[in-house]
């Protein structure tokens, strides 16, 4: 996958910076930069990720009004895990 691939599967999945650093297991946006500009080869493992996720593949917990705050391995494959965002209309 390019860097300018790998912006445009980002940008195609609406996520900003900080949140595919979070989906992908990375500690900061800066990473997520280094790729986009070529100075950092993402891993193979993270390219299948986003492949899938521009496939259509999504874990049961990614919906809208979550944050995706990092990566759990299950069984051999890595998927994100989310925090959902509180609603204050329920109580």
């Amino acid at each position: 996958m390019t860097p300018a691939e790998f912006k445009q599967a980002r940008q195609s999945l609406g996520l900003d910076a900080v949140q595919a650093a979070r989906m992908l297991g990375y500690g900061s946006r800066t990473r997520i930069s280094e790729i986009e500009h070529g100075t950092r080869n993402p891993g193979a493992a993270v390219v299948m990720l986003m492949r899938a996720y521009l496939a259509g593949y999504r874990p049961d917990d990614w919906r809208v009004g979550t944050e995706v705050v990092g990566l759990r391995r299950t069984e051999g494959l890595i998927t994100p895990f989310v925090k959902v965002a509180q609603n204050r209309d329920t109580c």
